[in-house]
């Protein structure tokens, strides 16, 4: 009797022991996957930083933006990447964000509380009228259309969802969406849908017709920087890594610049998107030349004004610009107001004097904690 009492005390304590060892081992690994070694963690950080691979949301990545017509507000969207899991073997595993902000371009403000968030990754096309036109593309089911955001309500007015219900008919769903610009009404914007025909979409209805205007080939906002020229008339360059500008013949420069340039553009501040020919920017006898820093990236450019006449600088700046993943930079987008040029990069609107290159304003495009 003594012998099975002694047996079943022995199971009864080894199932206990084995009970009490397991439970400690959950226990512990729960509370460490849940603050220890979270990615908010300092040794969730370590460990990520570790394996080159920083689990949780990614910093922002601007997506596309434009400033309307007159200039008054700048339009946005961003993404932010979450990795949710890294396996050497099977790689990242990612969910993405899309949000959409306007700036006043007189305040500097955010015209929205709260970026709007959306799990369908937003593209703008174009401010048609008080309309932002977004193209809509939603990862899983593969599926693209176009959204509507209403300016002066400061609302998504059509999701892609509720277009496609109000045209059920029409060929929206077509993957690289095509747009144009109208080359009958000014301002238009159209698409082509997946019969291949030219379509107009109505903003303040949300309905679909059939265009019979001409389509000008049209940039989409997240392009890269499109309102640039390679020459000014009668402006030659030296050849080299760095190139100075110079007027004259290639052997007798009448004039030459005293500051040289790594990849110069001049800024053609009448272009919107448009790829029609256009000409370089001159403000008061004065060029605009956006140039990279260095060989390996754009991440800083170089703004710099010349006078026309005598390539002599009058001012130069770096602008500010975070740095990106994947190289996601030669995304500037300028409008001029009076003496004043406003320019929006990859992460920072700036507004500039022209007059004498003094930054009057610099932001960052992003929330910290986007909600």
């Amino acid at each position: 009797m003594n012998i099975r009492k002694l047996i079943i005390g022995i199971i009864a304590f080894s199932f206990l022991s084995f009970a009490v060892t397991f439970g400690g081992i959950y226990f512990l690994g729960h509370y460490l996957s849940k603050n220890a070694l979270s990615p908010d963690s300092k040794v969730g950080q370590m460990i990520s930083k570790a394996s080159g691979h920083l689990i949780g949301p990614q910093p922002p990545k601007w997506e596309s933006g434009t400033f309307s017509a007159i200039g008054d507000i700048y339009a946005y969207t961003y993404n932010i990447e979450n990795v949710l899991s890294y396996s050497s073997r099977w790689g990242s595993r990612v969910s993405y964000t899309s949000y959409f902000q306007i700036i006043d371009c007189t305040t500097g403000s955010s015209l929205l509380q709260k970026p709007i968030k959306s799990e369908e990754i937003l593209t703008i096309i174009g401010i048609e009228g008080n309309s932002v036109i977004l193209n809509s593309f939603q990862i899983s089911p593969n599926r693209w259309g176009i959204a509507v955001f209403d300016i002066s309500s400061r609302k998504m007015k059509f999701n892609a969802e509720d277009i496609a219900k109000i045209n059920q008919e029409i060929p929206i769903n077509v993957a690289g969406m095509t747009f144009y610009k109208s080359a009958k009404i000014e301002g238009q914007l159209l698409f082509e849908g997946s019969d291949g025909r030219k379509y107009h979409l109505n903003p303040e209805t949300g309905k679909v017709a059939l265009s019979a205007a001409e389509g000008i080939n049209y940039e989409q906002q997240n392009a890269d920087c499109y309102q640039l020229v390679n020459r000014v008339k009668g402006i030659n360059t030296t050849n080299g890594t760095r190139v100075r500008f110079y007027t004259g013949n290639s052997r007798n420069h009448d004039v030459e610049s005293a500051d040289d340039f790594l990849n110069p553009k001049f800024l053609a501040l009448n272009n919107s998107g448009g790829k029609e020919e256009r000409e370089a920017t001159i403000y008061n006898g004065k060029i605009i030349v956006l140039s990279p820093n260095s060989v390996n990236d754009y991440k800083d450019q170089q703004l710099t004004m010349l006078d026309k006449a005598t390539l002599k600088t009058n001012w130069s700046i770096t602008l500010a610009q975070d740095e990106q993943k994947e190289n996601n930079y030669r995304k500037e987008r300028f409008i001029q107001k009076g003496n004043q040029l406003f320019i929006a990069n990859s992460s920072n609107l700036t507004v500039l004097n022209l007059d004498d290159g003094t930054i009057i304003k610099n932001q960052s495009l992003f929330q910290k904690t986007p909600q």
